[in-house]
């Protein structure tokens, strides 16, 4: 089975999956029509939005499509939740990932950075 509506975060050392949410992406086809004109018709405000990576990492990338599995292939790849029960204080230093889709500029706060860290320490090769 493969998942739709999914997309990817690929870091130099580990990849992030989640759905897609039309909230922050443009169909294709209207990104596309975007582009093409400028991109006039785009929203770059901030949005920050609080997830939860999932552990263990994922370990069947084919269910997210081919471009995801071949782009992730050589990195630990997490699923990425939205962690709705958390409120935060705004903060300018917390560290973040950023992606654009058309609406929004949404910035992802993982709050388990921490533990995905630790997690990938215990399992890094000796050297």
């Amino acid at each position: 089975m493969v998942c739709t509506n999914s997309t990817s975060i690929v870091e130099e050392t580990r990849c992030f999956v989640m759905d897609m949410d039309p909230e922050f992406v443009l169909p294709p086809a209207m990104f596309v029509t975007s582009a093409r004109s400028g991109g006039g018709e785009w929203d770059v405000s901030k949005v920050s939005t609080y997830m939860h990576a999932m552990l263990p990492p994922i370990r069947d990338l084919a269910r997210y499509g081919s471009h995801i599995a071949q782009r992730c292939q050589d990195r630990v790849t997490y699923r990425l939740d939205a962690d709705d029960k958390i409120i935060r204080k705004r903060s300018t230093d917390t560290p973040h990932l950023t992606q654009f889709s058309g609406r929004h500029i949404q910035e992802l706060h993982v709050d388990n950075m921490a533990e995905l860290l630790h997690y990938e320490s215990q399992r890094a090769p000796s050297a």
